[in-house]
């Protein structure tokens, strides 16, 4: 039992990096870190402007030392300004070390939050209250129709019932959580208007045209 659990754990944890490395490859692609600079920057920068603070803010450095900061695993460099010679944090809204420093995921530093303005921990509690409460429903509805829709298939075996409540749950089964989910949320939130939802307004022109 105990290296079933060491195997399964030693599993997840390599799932969990190999998922994070990419997700971190795919967010410091070449196109989404020249969005990034020219929201912190003047949005009629010129490229070489643009490319002075990606190198000033480490965004040059190897990727691989990146991403083990990121982690935790390599120190941290501080970004030093180098009209001044002083360490200066990328973000105004978020501290940074000014000496090198492991301070990464390990060491509980989640990174910062360039849409919400703040560290990534500050808005970690009230999400994971929000999904947790959101599980809660779900699984109270979920498991009472599940009952009752196997019930009712039971009891009318090879019946055109029986037919249409299979293909519907192995419809509803089958598709992901990420798609069912945007689509039950445009229903609801943009069609309906029966539920605030963040696909309302990033779909609402899509869905006008």
């Amino acid at each position: 039992m105990a290296s079933f659990l060491a195997r399964r754990l030693g599993a997840m944890l390599l799932t969990m990096l190999c998922l994070t490395l990419v997700v971190f490859y795919l967010v410091n692609l070449g196109p989404n870190l020249r969005k990034l600079a020219i929201s912190q920057t003047e949005m009629h920068a010129s490229d070489q402007e643009l490319e002075s603070w990606l190198t000033k803010n480490g965004y040059r450095r190897p990727f691989l030392v990146r991403y083990a900061a990121w982690l935790g695993i390599w120190p941290k460099q501080p970004n030093i300004d180098p009209a001044t010679g002083v360490a200066t944090p990328r973000f105004s809204f978020c501290d940074e070390p000014t000496t090198p420093k492991f301070s990464g995921v390990l060491q509980g530093d989640l990174g910062c939050s360039t849409k919400f303005k703040t560290k990534v921990v500050n808005k970690l509690g009230p999400a994971v209250k929000a999904t947790a409460i959101l599980m809660f429903w779900v699984l109270a509805v979920m498991i009472p129709a599940a009952l009752a829709i196997g019930v009712i298939a039971g009891m009318r075996e090879g019946s055109r019932t029986d037919r249409v409540l299979s293909i519907l749950s192995i419809a509803t089964t089958s598709t992901p959580e990420y798609v069912s989910g945007v689509v039950l949320t445009i229903v609801f939130a943009t069609w309906l208007g029966w539920l605030n939802g963040s696909a309302a307004s990033a779909t609402e022109g899509h869905l006008t045209v």
